[in-house]
């Protein structure tokens, strides 16, 4: 690979640990929404510099002893930590050590709190790259090197998106010459980044918005105790909690220095990935398929669902717009590429291709053999 592309600083993914997902995991996550991709091309990806996992995890190793106990009556063989061999009426132990690669528990809010304490995670944009040869797990060997320096990838769910910027771009990556991959790939590098700095809005975004629902449902449910009417329950949330709420709202604004202009534009941006506006289908089929669709299963069916869910809450309150996911996936102006066919939200009158880089110089070429023809 050419150095200068080499030397392009890829930026590192935001961390929400309750989003990440094991390599497996992840690549699961891509095919349900639509994305075929296998650990091969993740590994590609990584070694080309274009696309990183979140994380490096090393697994660590479980010391077991085999001991000889009575259970249920009969005498058989079982691995134990070697810790616990106190807790057993052992009748006999093996010598051997036998070593285990560990598991992971990826439960609540801080649970890469034990692998940061002891070291076992690197970030994979800022190291060097090494072939994936160290994700095999072992169970019970007697030789420790097997099991030593074993890691798993962790991709969050959000970097999703950002692999649908990448591929927009790889899927022609083996016939680019140097000179055009280090072009593609600056722009793959700042779109990604422009990304990834919106996911640090969007993750204090998101925890406002939950810390704001449990807020008011805790109001609500004393308010009710207290014997007050709907309308003072209603009174209270309007002309006491929405002040505050609104202050919240505006503080993170301010932290990252946007305005809610910033925040349609990747409202609009999540809109595009939804799969029906993703497909050729008319507008007209697209918005019959939304007005069917129920609230709670609609929300449910994609995550960038979601994340709109959010989006329109943070905007309720910097400009008092009340927008539903329906909406705003409903209403927006979606052509169709006259390359590709694939359905894309234009950004001009004019624009007739999807955005893919492929589909652009395809259309200027048919420019170019129209004009020659004329001539």
């Amino acid at each position: 690979m050419d150095k200068t592309i080499k030397q392009l600083k890829y930026p590192q993914v935001p961390m929400n640990p309750q989003s990440l997902l094991t390599l497996k995991g992840f690549t699961s996550y891509c095919s349900d929404n639509g994305l075929r991709v296998g650990a091969k091309e993740l590994e590609y990806l990584h070694k080309e510099g274009l696309f990183y996992p979140a994380l490096k995890i090393y697994r660590g190793i479980v010391v077991s002893k085999k001991v000889l106990i009575n259970k249920d009556g009969a005498d058989s063989w079982v691995y134990v930590d070697q810790e616990d061999i106190d807790k057993f009426k052992t009748i006999k132990i093996d010598p051997k050590k036998y070593y285990s690669t560990n598991g992971f528990f990826m439960s609540g809010d801080n649970w890469l709190k034990y692998y940061e304490e002891n070291e076992m995670i690197e970030k994979p944009a800022d190291i060097k790259f090494k072939p994936w040869t160290g994700m095999s797990t072992a169970l019970f060997v007697t030789d420790i090197k097997k099991t030593n320096k074993s890691y798993e990838f962790f991709y969050s769910k959000q970097q999703f998106l950002a692999l649908k910027i990448v591929n927009r771009y790889f899927r022609y990556w083996e016939d680019l010459d140097k000179h055009e991959k280090l072009k593609y790939k600056k722009q793959i590098i700042k779109r990604v980044s422009e990304y990834y700095d919106f996911l640090s809005f969007y993750y204090k975004a998101e925890k406002l918005y939950f810390r704001i629902l449990e807020h008011r449902n805790d109001r609500i449910k004393n308010l009710k105790k207290e014997n007050n009417t709907k309308q003072e329950i209603k009174e209270d949330i309007k002309f006491i909690l929405k002040p505050i709420w609104k202050r919240e709202v505006s503080k993170i604004v301010s932290e990252f220095n946007i305005d809610a202009n910033y925040i349609k534009e990747w409202r609009t941006f999540l809109a595009d990935q939804n799969l029906i506006n993703e497909s050729s289908c008319s507008n007209k089929i697209k918005r019959a398929y939304f007005q069917s669709l129920q609230f709670d299963y609609f929300i449910d069916a994609q995550d960038s669902n979601k994340m709109i869910l959010i989006l329109n809450f943070i905007l309720y309150f910097l400009t008092r717009e009340e927008a539903t996911v329906k909406s705003v996936l409903g209403n927006l102006p979606y052509n169709n590429c006259i390359i590709c066919g694939i359905s894309f939200n234009p950004k001009k009158e004019t624009q007739v291709t999807c955005g893919d880089p492929f589909c652009i110089r395809a259309n200027k070429n048919n420019i170019k053999k129209i004009l020659r023809k004329r001539k």
